[in-house]
């Protein structure tokens, strides 16, 4: 075998290499390009409800978000009205999915989306400092005239220890 016929099977062989493998990295890619929450909206969020609801608590996970309606009691959840957990999606299903939006707007917002069986509910969220503490700060949407801002806290031993009924 001659010098080139050498350069030229080294040369091969080496082709053969990049296109095997890089045959395998769009599996490798598409999984690692699947969408999640942002890690600075994961927590679980508190806020002490109006009337006899007791407290609402937003549990957010990468895939996940949980939105119920309870009391803290012994250091446990008990919840008072229905419990939906929701799985991010690319698009909205009744009762199953949520959708989130890739990109924050010039206010720092992500646009969270969700849709039961009889109202599409749009919600901006962000992670806020707020007198140098914490919050999940949440704006929802009703119509186009009216809005609701609720803070959300982060569920701490002193919130899970406290006795509320």
């Amino acid at each position: 075998m001659t010098r080139l016929h050498k350069q030229l099977l080294h040369a091969g062989l080496a082709l053969m290499t990049v296109a095997t493998v890089g045959a395998a990295i769009p599996g490798a890619t598409a999984n690692a390009a699947t969408r999640t929450v942002p890690q600075s909206l994961r927590n679980t969020w508190f806020a002490w409800g109006k009337g006899d609801g007791g407290a609402n608590r937003v549990k957010i996970t990468a895939k996940t978000y949980t939105n119920t309606l309870g009391v803290y009691q012994h250091g446990k959840w008990r919840v008072n009205s229905e419990k939906h957990t929701l799985k991010l999606g690319k698009k909205l299903k009744k009762n199953k999915t949520f959708t989130l939006s890739k990109k924050a707007d010039r206010n720092g917002y992500r646009t969270l989306t969700t849709l039961d069986q009889y109202n599409k509910y749009v919600m901006k969220v962000k992670r806020v400092k707020v007198h140098n503490k914490t919050k999940l700060k949440m704006i929802t949407k009703f119509s186009d005239n009216s809005k609701r801002t609720d803070m959300f806290f982060p569920v701490t031993k002193k919130i899970v220890n406290t006795y509320m009924d």
